[in-house]
């Protein structure tokens, strides 16, 4: 009875063991992969709350696809929906997703782009296409499900840095500047896992 015990608790934990590893390697993959990556443009945008995901047998991933990402208002403290196009949309399909920009989220851009009415419809593109430039940037292994992440960045109050979703088992966070942290972060980070200079990540084995 207790040899059967034993076996039960070196399966369990050899399981959690490899499942933790599992987390680390793709966590240290994905830094090896974007470590040099400066991540511009993408501070204050959240990529990945409005998704589908597409099979692509290709590359034996699945693809995240989004008709909308978040875009940080700085007025309202808060993040606006914008409705965006794919990287290979046509014009008339620009177009139809910059129509469906409601009011609010017009004057939010007329703001951010500090640009005039008659040229928010070519600002917005060039907008969308340089965040989607900067978002293509970033590399997943080969190996991960998915062949693009959900990007989180932080809320200027709690800091610069960007979370990167890469499953359900762990996150990679980007900090860009230590000092704009809070109290609260600057803690976080020294308690987590530290894995290059401006990286660190978290894994659940579960």
């Amino acid at each position: 009875m207790k040899a059967n015990c034993l076996l039960f608790f070196l399966i369990c934990l050899f399981s959690c063991n490899q499942k933790q590893s599992s987390s680390q390697k793709l966590c240290n993959d994905f830094y090896a992969l974007n470590k040099s990556n400066s991540f511009e443009g993408l501070f204050d945008v959240y990529i990945g709350g409005r998704t589908k995901s597409i099979y692509d047998g290709s590359v034996n991933q699945y693809e995240l696809v989004f008709t909308h990402i978040g875009i940080f208002d700085v007025d309202s403290n808060t993040f606006i929906t914008v409705p965006v196009f794919g990287m290979k949309s046509s014009l008339a399909e620009k177009q139809k997703a910059f129509d469906l920009c409601d009011q609010n989220v017009k004057s939010f851009l007329l703001r951010k782009l500090d640009t005039s009415e008659n040229e928010l419809f070519e600002s917005y593109v060039d907008y969308i296409k340089r965040i989607l430039n900067a978002y293509n940037t970033i590399k997943v292994p080969a190996y991960h499900n998915n062949k693009n992440v959900i990007l989180e960045a932080s809320r200027p109050t709690l800091g610069k840095f960007i979370i990167f979703h890469l499953d359900t088992r762990c996150k990679c966070y980007y900090v860009k500047d230590q000092n704009s942290l809070n109290e609260y972060w600057s803690a976080y980070f020294k308690k987590i896992n530290n894995i290059g200079p401006h990286w660190y990540y978290v894994g659940n084995p579960q």
